[in-house]
């Protein structure tokens, strides 16, 4: 979008929130079971992330993250992905913790199972 719309006086800015203190995971919807926050890890106010919007659009930024580790995450992921997964399974969930096991989350690489035959329908193999 930033390219096309280039020489038109509309700029881009991506905002980083991160990590925001909202009300959405009191009200989400737990399908999933979704570890909470660990307390050490910093969130920002949805204050400081509006802040953070009014002065990307105020000072035409290109990109705009709302707090150091924003901008380390959003460094780290395209530059290292396998280590970015790793630390976020870490410093989210805890050492040594696996983010799903066979008996908890299906595998994508698991075969899939042959639909049922039609008895009423001949094959090959009986014809």
């Amino acid at each position: 979008m930033r390219s096309e719309l280039a020489g038109t006086g509309v700029h881009v800015s991506t905002v980083y929130p991160g990590l925001t203190e909202t009300s959405f995971q009191e009200h989400m919807l737990r399908e999933v079971d979704v570890p909470d926050p660990p307390r050490y890890l910093r969130s920002a106010s949805a204050a400081a992330v509006a802040r953070r919007i009014v002065q990307a659009v105020r000072w035409s930024l290109r990109d705009a993250y709302v707090t150091p580790q924003d901008f380390a995450a959003a460094t780290a992921y395209p530059l290292a992905p396998a280590f970015a997964d790793w630390a976020l399974r870490f410093f989210w969930l805890g050492a040594g913790t696996r983010l799903a096991s066979p008996d908890r989350a299906p595998s994508v690489y698991a075969p899939a199972e042959a639909p049922a035959a039609d008895p009423a329908e001949p094959n090959s193999e009986t014809a």
